[in-house]
């Protein structure tokens, strides 16, 4: 349970980056 909160976690953080960088 643990792995995935912390895999959805830096997904959505790396999601926020990528669309800071595009924008």
């Amino acid at each position: 349970l643990n792995y995935i909160l912390v895999n959805i976690s830096v997904s959505g953080f790396f999601c926020c980056i990528f669309s800071v960088f595009v924008v």
